[in-house]
């Protein structure tokens, strides 16, 4: 059974969702673009759901779930307002969570790696291939061309440059 959403929750929901908005229409900008947009457009926005929480908290008592999340948002306003001074800084921390998860999810299948070596080398290879989806780019293509070009490197320093944030796909 879902729960209703209460009519005052509703208005902060909508002033969040414009945020998250903004973040969507900044998505492909430059950092200074979209750190820009977010103080012309975010940052009011803001400053509104702070305002609302201060003006409604005292219609609710201390047990409710909207009074509890209004005081989570007030307690932690200057670490909330983080990402409108920096336009490389996510909206939120769901990025991470997801790439948790993953890591949770595979914990248990790792244990099947077969040796110490295979656990290290099992663990190397999920990092370079978890930053290289970070960076967007085509895991297999990337490993591919990683693996095809590792032999070819003249010195060990030349590796830097395969790292999945410099790498780019060999030219046919």
């Amino acid at each position: 059974m879902r729960s209703k959403v209460q009519p005052d929750a509703k208005e902060v929901i909508t002033m969040i969702g414009a945020m998250y908005g903004v973040e969507r229409r900044a998505k492909k900008l430059t950092n200074e673009e979209r750190l820009a947009m977010r103080k012309e457009e975010s940052l009011p926005q803001l400053d509104n759901v702070f305002a609302w929480c201060r003006e409604h908290q005292e219609k609710y008592l201390p047990k409710d779930p909207l009074f509890l999340a209004m005081q989570y948002a007030l307690n932690h306003e200057a670490a909330l307002r983080v990402y409108c001074t920096d336009g490389r800084l996510a909206i939120d921390n769901n990025e991470t969570e997801r790439m948790l998860r993953l890591a949770a999810i595979g914990k248990k299948n790792w244990m099947f790696f077969g040796s110490a070596t295979g656990g290290k080398t099992g663990c190397i290879l999920y990092t370079i291939l978890g930053s290289a989806r970070r960076h967007g780019l085509n895991e297999f293509e990337y490993l591919v061309d990683f693996l095809d070009r590792l032999s070819d490197l003249p010195a060990k320093a030349e590796l830097f440059n395969m790292l999945p944030d410099r790498w780019t796909p060999r030219k046919p």
